[in-house]
């Protein structure tokens, strides 16, 4: 039992850290955009395809690796530590000669300088991925709650400070870059300790004959997820990624949530079950049923109260960002279930399933994007959902060969949140015909399918609602 709450402890510490960090910036990308405009959100979204790309290079393998290896030492984390800052060096060099000719191909001449400023995060974030690293190894996420929490709050403060002074995109530059060194440099605080600054190429054959597996599904996995700004960057023009990526971030401010929750507390958990297949099996089951009971009816929920929801907090000039985030929140479904078995067929050492899953689906959707970019803009943003779901069929399949989870397995246990959401869903629509001001009918909508959904739990007696409240009576009684 002790075990098991101090692996609900961890799991509850690292989704608030994560919500928190998810809401804090949520919170104040909100304010920013009532005070910038959509195309400077466009241009924010062209160099995040480029730094999020770099930063998977810099990070993804090697620290994936350090929590999946069961005996790490010392000599291990400063191995990783040099190879990333190395990495990092690299990656920032080929940008600052690539930013030029980006600039140039998106005919935005102030890309250049804007990439070059932003991709100093490369290196605080080679740190940072270590320290991560370390801490998931221990299932101590409170310090990095506390960390992001400072480091957003104070990062937060200086870009709104900066934006109603008239500094425009470079507002959210500053932001981005004080929050990630911030919560770095916090972090070493609490953590205290000092690397050896050692390095073995034995080791790091070690954990990179597993890391670069994760490190190629990682990157083909964030080009995929970005190329939607690229295209649109390209083909339409940068108010329409402005209006994409913000309809984008509202579904992504509770699945990331999610996906950071899982792959941190759930990979370091099942990588240490992976001689027992049943075992993880029993929590992959576990996984899916509690995240597809959780994560539906939030993403039906944020479907249906959608443009109320863009009126009051973005004002109508957000508007045409309504559609793109319906669009998300269906692709998003197919999502819960992707989220938990990666990580059981990471941890059992199988990553070239994972690359090869991912090379599949990025296959498929970049075929897919470039041949739909001047068709249609709403269809194009539809695919992703077809791709995804096409995905989650074959992934089904491997997981009955390598776990022995089966289709049947699969419907069983997210039926119960799939009907619940469908049913909360469509008495919170019916709102909408209400004659009211959007803030009213927005209120009415959120307090009702919360209201809606807890009942229908209870009446049902959903045995996942049942499991949350002993689990946090369990602890409040430690």
């Amino acid at each position: 039992m002790r075990n098991r709450n101090g692996i609900f402890q961890g799991f509850a510490w690292k989704f608030i850290e994560r919500i928190s960090v998810q809401f804090g910036r949520f919170l104040i990308q909100l304010i920013l955009a009532r005070i910038l405009v959509p195309e400077e959100y466009g241009l924010i979204a062209i160099l995040t395809v480029f730094i999020v790309v770099a930063d998977v290079i810099v990070q993804s393998g090697l620290n994936t690796a350090l929590i999946q290896k069961k005996d790490v030492d010392s000599l291990d984390y400063s191995t990783v530590l040099i190879s990333s800052i190395l990495l990092s060096l690299v990656m920032y060099m080929v940008l600052l000669f690539a930013s030029p000719y980006i600039a140039e191909w998106y005919s935005e001449p102030q890309l250049e300088v804007l990439l070059r400023v932003l991709a100093l995060n490369l290196f605080s974030g080679a740190i940072y991925s270590v320290q991560i690293a370390y801490i998931s190894k221990e299932l101590n996420f409170k310090y990095n709650f506390y960390s992001t929490a400072i480091a957003i709050g104070v990062s937060g403060i200086l870009g709104i400070t900066m934006a109603l002074m008239g500094f425009g995109i470079w507002s959210m530059i500053a932001q981005q870059l004080v929050n990630q060194t911030l919560a770095s440099i916090i972090l070493a605080v609490m953590i205290r300790r000092i690397p050896m600054l050692h390095f073995s190429f034995k080791r790091l054959k070690v954990l990179f004959s597993f890391g670069w597996k994760v490190l190629v599904s990682s990157i083909v996995a964030t080009i995929t997820e970005n190329v939607y700004n690229i295209v649109m960057g390209k083909f339409y023009n940068t108010e329409i990624a402005g209006y994409y990526t913000r309809g984008h971030q509202f579904p992504t401010v509770i699945c990331s949530s999610a996906n950071s929750t899982i792959s941190g507390v759930f990979f370091p958990m099942l990588s240490q079950k992976q001689d027992s297949i049943q075992e993880v099996k029993a929590v992959t089951r576990m996984g899916v049923m509690t995240c597809s009971y959780v994560l539906y009816p939030l993403l039906v929920g944020l479907l249906v109260i959608a443009e109320p929801l863009v009126k009051v907090l973005l004002t109508d000039k957000w508007l045409p960002c309504v559609p793109f985030l319906r669009l998300e929140c269906l692709f998003y479904l197919t999502l819960p279930t992707v989220y938990v078995e990666s990580q059981a067929i990471k941890a059992l050492g199988k990553s070239g399933l994972c690359m090869f899953l991912e090379l599949l689906k990025s296959g498929i959707t970049l075929i897919g994007v470039f041949a739909l970019a001047k068709v249609n803009l709403y269809f194009l943003v539809a695919f992703r959902t077809f791709v995804s779901f096409c995905i989650l069929l074959v992934q089904i399949v491997i997981s009955k060969k390598v776990i022995g989870y089966s289709i049947i397995e699969h419907i069983k246990d997210i039926k119960s949140g799939l009907v619940l959401s469908a049913i909360t869903g469509i008495i919170v629509y019916s709102v909408t015909f209400l004659k009211m001001q959007s803030i009213y009918i927005l209120i009415i909508q959120i307090f009702t399918g919360i209201i809606v959904y807890i009942t229908i739990s209870i009446a049902s007696k959903n045995p996942i609602f049942d499991s949350i409240i002993k689990k946090l009576k369990s602890l409040k009684e430690e």
